[in-house]
């Protein structure tokens, strides 16, 4: 587990990849992000307090390890409308 003994569900609000830099200990690799509309469930959305049906962007990221280790999984959900995203690739790695 990468995560600090003490962590608590319960009363954490940030970020886990601030909580992973924090640590210092993990030598971070890349994050691999697949980006999805989606139209949010009832469930979703009264937890994001949007409208039902919504759309959204969802995005379901896996971050790796410099060793290829997979050390996180993630689902983000976005207003499209509201935000705007920047993809670069970078090839020949």
């Amino acid at each position: 587990m990468y995560l600090p003994k003490n962590f608590s569900q319960d009363s954490f609000k940030g970020s886990i990849l601030d909580l992973i830099l924090e640590q210092g200990d993990i030598e971070l690799g890349y994050s691999r992000t697949e980006i999805s509309a989606i139209v949010a469930s009832p469930e979703l959305a009264d937890d994001l307090k949007v409208e039902h049906e919504s759309v959204l962007l969802q995005l379901e990221a896996t971050l790796y390890t410099k060793d290829w280790r997979a050390i996180d999984h993630s689902l983000s959900y976005f207003l499209p409308d509201v935000f705007r995203f920047h993809v670069m690739r970078m090839l020949g790695i």
